[in-house]
């Protein structure tokens, strides 16, 4: 049930994961009047959010038509996840940002973080609630990861791109 609720919900990424292959290159490029990654999130956060709300409404009948009526469960989960789905998909415009600029080891740290996170809420979580807990430890994990590179791209995505030596 876990499986079908992160696969419907993780189909929201395929915008997000085709922006961001546009904005990394032009982030690495030196001229900054060339990256409109802050269009590119708005637009892209905007249309997950669209994406989202559709497959929320469809899901009731997506699930038993695309898994069978077995699968009808996996709604409940695939609702708690699409607000941390939707988090983390504007987290990665902003994270191929800051890849292109010469940043990447910040986006490294920040998965590091937001898996000890995520480990850490299922071990709290999962016991108590189940598969429900599991959906919302992983939708905490992905906001946390979203906040974390925003508070990154603030303070580092107008930067000119560093010295190898000097990027972490």
């Amino acid at each position: 049930l876990y499986t079908v609720a992160v696969r419907l919900a993780e189909f929201l990424w395929y915008l997000p994961h085709a922006v961001g292959f546009v904005v990394f290159p032009r982030a690495a490029s030196r001229s900054m009047d060339k990256v409109p990654t802050r269009e590119a999130f708005r637009w892209t956060l905007g249309s997950t959010a669209a994406a989202g709300l559709l497959l929320a409404a469809v899901g009731p009948m997506l699930i038993p038509w695309l898994f069978s009526n077995r699968f009808s469960p996996a709604y409940g989960p695939m609702l708690a996840l699409l607000p941390g789905v939707w988090l983390l998909g504007g987290g990665k415009i902003l994270a191929n940002h800051l890849a292109g600029r010469g940043f990447p080891g910040w986006n490294s740290l920040v998965a590091f973080i937001t898996m000890t996170v995520a480990v850490g809420l299922d071990v709290l979580m999962i016991p108590r609630w189940g598969i429900y807990g599991a959906a919302w430890a992983t939708t905490g994990s992905y906001a946390l990861s979203f906040l974390s590179t925003g508070a990154l791209f603030r303070r580092f995505g107008r930067l000119p791109n560093p010295p190898a030596e000097k990027a972490l």
